[in-house]
C-alpha cells in the first residue's frame, strides 16, 4: 500500500553536497532535488518480487532503488 502511494504522490529525491577549499576555507555547496514520476498502476507483488530478489527493500530513503529493473518498469520519468 505504501508504495503504490508513489502513483499518486510522486515521491522526491534530495542531494546535496558542500565543498571548502581548505588552504582559502572558500566553501560552496549544490543541492538537487528530483521528482519520480511513477506509472498510474504499481502491483502489489512489487515488494516481495524485490524481496525475492534479494533487493535492498527499505535500505533507501523512500524505501526503494528506483535503478531497480523491477521498480524501473513502473517509472514514467524523473524530472
Amino acid at each position: 500500500q505504501f508504495v503504490s502511494s508513489y502513483a499518486v504522490h510522486a515521491p522526491r529525491t534530495v542531494g546535496s553536497c558542500v565543498l571548502t577549499h581548505i588552504p582559502s576555507l572558500i566553501r560552496v555547496s549544490g543541492v538537487d532535488t528530483a521528482r519520480i514520476n511513477f506509472k498510474p498502476t504499481i502491483h502489489g507483488d512489487l515488494v516481495d518480487k524485490l524481496i525475492n530478489d534479494g533487493a535492498p527493500v527499505l535500505a533507501y530513503a523512500g524505501g526503494l532503488m528506483v535503478e531497480h529493473p523491477f521498480v524501473k518498469e513502473y517509472i514514467e520519468g524523473i524530472d
